[in-house]
């Protein structure tokens, strides 16, 4: 009996020991190692194609990309694509864990903030349709993720980029993304599966324009006419195909099943005639084809301490033979100028083309006595 109580103790005492020595694996095998997150930053310019130096490497013209960065401050430097701008000075920008995005816009050399391209903000939106849903979305060799339910969108600076949507089982699909200020580009892709025949291009030829290439059938390209030449204007385009709109300078096209040449066509202007049409309108004539907006008119009176009316500027119209102002009682001369912010320099301004800073091509008409102008506006005198 004496001998059987020993033997279960030194069982009792093995088992004890077995399991203090196996307490510690089993905490060992909770501790999990921890995952470190990195953060993905692309960067885009204002202009487009500055060129990006990230945390001391060059990346490049924009819209680039660098990944696999642990969270925290980067150093970051935008060097100008062009002679207009300067480069900016060195900053820090703070990655997070994930997709990080950084729009730097450049100033003028003057220090002053480019106003003709504060707003040259546009966006590529891609639809998620039955094929193109989970593409992977490159613009410009960039990976830019995947498109998911609605759309993809992303926000690019004004320019020209390539895109191409990759997805497993289907034909790569590519298209050259006119970006436009303010308002996105859109793309409803329907991507051929591997099963079918590769996808035939034909070529686009544009005359007078932009984006000429090849282009696969189906597919809806964006062209772009040439800024007419001073003293004329563009009037519309021409090809065998139907043209989303052919009377605007930016349209687009569905690419038919052949080779395709279209044409950006224009015309000579007709003189700027401007005239007291009655004793109380002054109107400017042309050819029907000016774009009067931007236009303004203001008089000055004979009875105001500060020699003119206030209040009484008068927005002209679109487009149409001539634009006019009523003229208030009583006035010796009216002043039509545009609203843009340098003048009519061809800076443009709400619309006004660059072919109404010839202001000396004015003629007189009816109750005129004289035309003396100057950058930016004019000065008619009433007989």
């Amino acid at each position: 009996m004496k001998k059987f109580l020993i033997l279960v103790i030194v069982v009792l005492m093995a088992i004890v020991g077995c399991s203090k020595r196996e307490a510690p694996t089993q905490l060992a095998q909770k501790i999990e190692p921890t995952e470190v997150a990195f953060g993905t930053v692309k960067v885009a310019t204002i202009p487009a194609k500055g060129i990006v130096v990230f945390d001391g490497d060059t990346l490049g013209p924009a819209p680039v990309e660098r990944d696999s960065l642990a969270p925290g401050p980067y150093t970051y430097q935008i060097f100008s694509p062009d002679t207009t701008h300067a480069d900016s000075t060195e900053a820090f920008y703070e990655v997070k864990a994930g997709l990080n995005s950084l729009m730097v816009q450049l100033r003028l050399k003057s220090g002053e903030i480019d106003t003709t391209v504060t707003d040259s903000i546009g966006s590529l939106v891609i639809n998620a349709n039955q094929t193109s849903e989970g593409g992977r979305v490159f613009i410009d060799g960039i990976d830019m993720g995947l498109i998911s339910q609605p759309e993809f969108r992303d926000t690019l600076s004004v320019g020209v980029y390539a895109v191409k949507i990759s997805k497993e089982g289907y034909w790569d699909f590519t298209a050259r993304a006119v970006i436009s200020a303010n308002q996105p580009t859109y793309y409803d892709p329907h991507m051929a599966p591997l099963s079918d025949p590769e996808p035939t291009t034909y070529h686009l030829e544009v005359v007078n324009g932009s984006f000429d290439g090849d282009y696969e059938v189906g597919q809806t390209v964006q062209i772009f006419a040439d800024q007419p030449q001073t003293g004329w204007h563009f009037t519309g385009w021409t090809g065998n195909i139907d043209f989303a709109n052919a009377n605007e300078m930016n349209t687009s096209i569905v690419m038919p099943p052949h080779d395709l040449t279209v044409t950006a066509n224009y015309a000579k202007d007709e003189p700027i005639r401007v005239e007291f049409h009655s004793p109380d309108k002054v109107r400017l004539y042309g050819d029907g084809h000016q774009s009067w907006l931007g236009l303004e008119c203001y008089f000055p009176a004979q009875d105001s301490t500060t020699g003119w009316y206030s209040n009484l500027w008068v927005r002209g119209q679109d487009r149409g033979e001539y634009t006019e102002w009523n003229v208030p009682a009583p006035y010796s001369h009216a002043v039509i100028w545009s609203n843009a912010v340098a003048g009519l320099e061809g800076q443009g301004g709400s619309g006004v083309p660059p072919r109404f800073t010839e202001w000396s091509t004015l003629q007189k008409g009816t109750g005129i006595s004289n035309i003396n102008t100057s950058p930016g506006y004019f000065v008619i005198q009433g007989r």
